[in-house]
């Protein structure tokens, strides 16, 4: 009993952000009860935290603000849920809200984008506010913000919610050395307009850049000759089918992927 009441007191509202993904396909997996696919992908999810560590690790050293984000990176906390994975980062008021804020948008970045190329594509949605995060139970706004944003997306793509994006404009505004990570537009996310509600709307979003950053191990996808190809192996991949709900999905990834190349090579190249 002292033990429950001490872990109650523990627990805590907190500020900050979160992020929930889910697997395109994952239901594919278990139809026939639970097969070494299922366990491959579990193992894949298990190990997640030391990947983007990992791949963190890589990016953050040819980076102008690695000491921040270097040290900010252990506050980055996973949850994974069935085909559901959750991304929370709860401010150190301690430390610079900006430096943070650019972790937490860096590891959402590689997640959706290590996840895409072990053949588990996401959608998913980040989002801002208070909650809680504790062993086994979460709650809060943001969480319900950022699943219901993911969840009407027709495609494979992570959106900030508006929430998201009027904390990242606010913390460019106090300290614009922070600009070419958290604003809009530049590399971490870009606007696209989204089809969603299974692609009978359109709604332009701020969505995670798939092509950045540049990842050791990994094709880049601004130079890949066959797109199309390449995203219909990845949603394939680890036996996966893609039935005929699924195919609009598909092709609406493959468009947003094109539309990424077409943007990276503006940043690099200029509008030319």
């Amino acid at each position: 009993m002292e033990n429950a009441l001490l872990a109650q007191d523990a627990l805590r509202t907190e500020t900050g952000f979160v992020g929930f993904f889910d697997i395109l396909g994952y239901k594919y997996f278990l139809e026939s009860g639970i097969r070494d696919v299922t366990f491959k992908v579990i193992r894949i999810l298990d190990t997640l935290p030391n990947s983007i560590d990992a791949e963190h690790e890589k990016f953050v050293g040819t980076c102008y603000h690695e000491n921040y984000l270097k040290r900010d990176l252990d506050q980055v906390r996973f949850r994974v849920v069935s085909d559901s994975i959750l991304l929370a980062y709860a401010y150190d008021e301690s430390r610079e809200k900006p430096s943070q804020a650019a972790t937490f948008l860096v590891t959402a970045n590689l997640l959706a984008r290590c996840m895409f190329d072990e053949g588990l594509p996401v959608r998913g949605a980040i989002a801002f506010g208070d909650f809680v995060l504790g062993k086994h139970a979460f709650a809060g706004k943001p969480i319900i913000d950022s699943y219901t944003l993911g969840q009407s997306l027709d495609l494979a793509a992570c959106a900030a919610h508006k929430t998201a994006e009027r904390e990242f404009e606010a913390l460019v505004s106090a300290d614009p050395n922070w600009k070419d990570i958290l604003d809009d537009n530049e590399l971490p996310r870009v606007r696209y307009r989204a089809p969603i509600n299974h692609g009978s709307e359109e709604l332009e979003l701020s969505c995670l850049n798939l092509t950045w950053p540049p990842l050791d191990g990994h094709p880049p996808l601004e130079n890949l000759p066959d797109l199309r190809d390449y995203v219909y192996e990845q949603c394939m991949a680890c036996g996966k089918q893609i039935g005929l709900d699924a195919i609009p999905k598909v092709e609406n990834t493959e468009r947003f992927l094109r539309f990424l190349q077409i943007h990276h090579r503006k940043l690099r190249y200029g509008n030319r």
